[in-house]
């Protein structure tokens, strides 16, 4: 999986997701970097609000995705296996996070 630039992807999840991120030079919060949150308006566009509800769980999501390093479709896929596991009384969120945690490059790491 082509990643990009981690330290701007963390700092957007407000998360560090990636090994190198969790160095002394970068930091997430606002206040460890000197209060600033970013831009002219202030970060978010300016506004009092936060997120939407859906805005929060695509974070969430996109938080699992790049802790796991997969694609969008691989992802989706074991989504879908623990949906329907849902059936055998088994939480879909835990039955989602045993195959990710499952996989042989987890393992590995």
């Amino acid at each position: 999986m082509k990643i990009g630039p981690k330290f701007k992807i963390a700092r957007r999840l407000g998360s560090r997701v990636f090994p190198k991120t969790q160095t002394t030079k970068f930091s997430i919060s606002g206040s460890e970097r000197g209060g600033k949150t970013g831009g002219k308006t202030g970060g978010r566009g300016g506004r009092g609000r936060g997120l939407s509800e859906y805005g929060q769980q695509l974070i969430e999501k996109q938080k699992a995705r790049y802790t796991y390093g997969l694609k969008e479709r691989q992802f989706a896929s074991y989504v879908a296996a623990a949906r329907r596991a849902r059936s055998r009384s088994v939480n879909p969120v835990a039955k989602l996070f045993q195959l990710l945690e499952s996989r042989l490059g987890n393992v590995i790491f």
